[in-house]
């Protein structure tokens, strides 16, 4: 088991070399996002900010909101460990160009689905928990800087009211469904 830092009620972090994350860690993971403000958690693998590798396990509950953006000059991948996600890749005017559904692979799921993304590309995307907390492996380059993420100016913030970011949760799951039906 490693040894964990609490940072914030979203986050922790290792200073460990050696790290191994057991099911209880997990578990402590989930808990912190359920009880987290934005609903979401995350326990940081690598060391610093300066890093050029960074892995996180991160754990997001159901009506999450995470605002679309985009990394240029970062590749990212997911791998499920717990749950179900969907990811939607937006061209630079909001349009939904793919939905990616993601499962763990012990999750059952209507169809067979993925349990591995990767974007290598700068595209607009948001990730959307289709479990009540969805749990996962994400791995980018370093160095984190946060004005290197550019947000989508077509989607609403994340400071913005609750019912707004549902409402448009919704759009986009209605559109994923009416994709999926053709």
């Amino acid at each position: 088991m490693g040894t964990f830092n609490y940072v914030n009620e979203e986050l922790l972090s290792t200073d460990d070399d050696v790290l191994t994350v057991h099911v209880s860690d997990l578990a402590q993971i989930k808990n912190m996002a359920l009880s987290s403000a934005r609903g979401r958690a995350r326990l940081c693998a690598h060391h610093n900010g300066g890093d050029p590798l960074h892995e996180m396990l991160i754990a997001l509950v159901k009506d999450n909101y995470i605002r679309p953006h985009k990394h240029p000059g970062k590749t990212e991948s997911f791998h499920m460990i717990e749950g179900r996600l969907m990811i939607v890749i937006f061209n630079d005017d909001g349009k939904v160009l793919q939905c990616v559904h993601l499962s763990a692979p012990t999750c059952p799921s209507p169809d067979e689905q993925a349990f591995y993304y990767r974007l290598a590309i700068p595209m607009y995307h948001t990730v959307i928990p289709m479990t009540e907390v969805a749990v996962f492996h994400e791995t980018t380059n370093g160095p984190f800087r946060p004005e290197d993420t550019f947000f989508a100016d077509w989607s609403p913030s994340e400071s913005d009211d609750k019912s707004v970011q549902s409402a448009y949760i919704q759009e986009i799951l209605q559109h994923s469904l009416v994709k999926s039906n053709n």
